[in-house]
């Protein structure tokens, strides 16, 4: 037999369980944007060195698509370059369409690490993406925490 304390204990259940899940979405995307704006800020703090470097490939990676989303293709550079008569060659951690085979740039190389590197150039575009996700994050986390107060109702 269900008595009514048993009711309300898994309604109390279902309403934390639904308020975290609401929760995780805008915790991951604040959550990505500020650790990749702190990876981002330690490259450049780190990497010191300008080197000269090619492209020596370009190295595809293909995302299949769902139901939400279409396919797609990203194209990783991969740099050569020489760094205190060593050479190396790297592939860019960051997608861009920006280089072709046989196309030359600086980049900022770690000269403790000098596989660690960031590419100038691709800065401006993963400053914004970081604070899309950074303000998608906060914006979405403050508006469930206005919902689960009722200061908003987010189903009209």
């Amino acid at each position: 037999m269900v008595t009514s304390i048993t009711v309300i204990l898994v309604m109390i259940g279902l309403c934390l369980l639904t308020s975290s899940v609401m929760f995780i979405v805008p915790l991951t995307f604040l959550g990505l944007g500020v650790y990749d704006f702190k990876r981002r800020r330690k490259l450049k703090k780190n990497c010191t060195e300008t080197v000269y470097a090619t492209v020596v490939d370009i190295r595809e990676s293909y995302t299949p698509g769902d139901s939400d989303s279409p396919p797609s293709t990203s194209y990783f550079p991969v740099w050569s370059y020489n760094y205190m008569g060593q050479d190396y060659e790297v592939e860019s951690l960051v997608s861009s369409n920006n280089y072709n085979v046989g196309d030359s740039s600086e980049l900022m190389i770690n000269p403790d690490e000098p596989y660690e590197f960031y590419d100038p150039k691709d800065n401006k575009g993963l400053l914004i993406s970081e604070l899309v996700l950074i303000g998608a994050g906060a914006v979405a986390i403050i508006v469930v925490i206005l919902s689960l107060t009722g200061k908003i109702n987010v189903e009209d």
